[in-house]
């Protein structure tokens, strides 16, 4: 199994694959500096705030849940149109 032959079977599927692949941490990173405005938002005392960005960073857990979610499935639907 080599990826030329993963390109071979569906380009679009591959290019797509490899796309949500990359978001799953890019999102990680966007929840951790989520975060950090999180504890500054507690140094303030900003109860508003904190409550805002915790909403944020649930919503961004469950986008990226759902992503990897989605990039196993399309792995597996490449998997089997190699096979």
């Amino acid at each position: 199994m080599k990826i030329k032959d993963f390109w071979h079977v569906n380009p679009v599927v591959f290019i797509c694959t490899v796309i949500v692949k990359l978001l799953a941490p890019a999102l990680a990173l966007l929840n951790t500096q989520v975060g950090i405005y999180q504890v500054d938002a507690i140094q303030q005392v900003s109860l508003p705030k904190f409550l805002k960005l915790t909403a944020l960073s649930f919503v961004l857990l469950v986008v990226s849940y759902l992503i990897e979610y989605l990039f196993d499935y399309i792995l597996a639907k490449q998997k089997e149109r190699y096979k």
